[in-house]
């Protein structure tokens, strides 16, 4: 018999983490339509640090429902700390993104924060979001 764990770890619960994680996809899509064969690609990356936070980075390339190509770029940054006297964790995440559409002319960036969210002892969370984008949907990627 053997026993199963779950791939998914905190490092408040189960020990120190991969220092990185890193991810990538490219897909061909055939032609369809009135739309020409087209790639579709994403890749992340994050780095796993001060023991429970992260920061990451995102980018795409490429628009398959669309004949109007796009790319996008973004980083997230989770602070979170569950060592502060009290034992209570905070949580502050943050994460900016801009977007370049073939022809597009307008801002394409976007950027939000959350901050702080503590997390009471019945597990509920308390936060307060803050945010500014302007994105155009057309081409807008994935």
């Amino acid at each position: 018999m053997t026993a199963s764990r779950s791939t998914s770890r905190s490092a408040a619960n189960h020990g120190p983490r991969a220092k990185w994680n890193i991810g990538a996809l490219s897909v061909r899509q055939d032609e369809f339509e009135a739309l020409p064969a087209d790639n579709a690609t994403v890749a992340r990356a994050s780095a796993n640090l001060l023991g429970e936070s992260n920061l990451g980075m995102i980018v795409t390339e490429g628009n398959p429902g669309s004949t109007v190509d796009n790319s996008l770029v973004g980083a997230d940054f989770l602070y979170c700390n569950s060592r502060l006297p009290g034992g209570k964790p905070v949580e502050v995440n943050a994460w900016a993104q801009e977007s370049d559409s073939e022809g597009e002319t307008a801002d394409e960036r976007a950027r939000a924060y959350d901050s702080p969210r503590r997390t009471t002892p019945a597990g509920a969370a308390a936060s307060v979001i803050r945010a500014s984008a302007r994105v155009s949907i057309r081409g807008s990627g994935f």
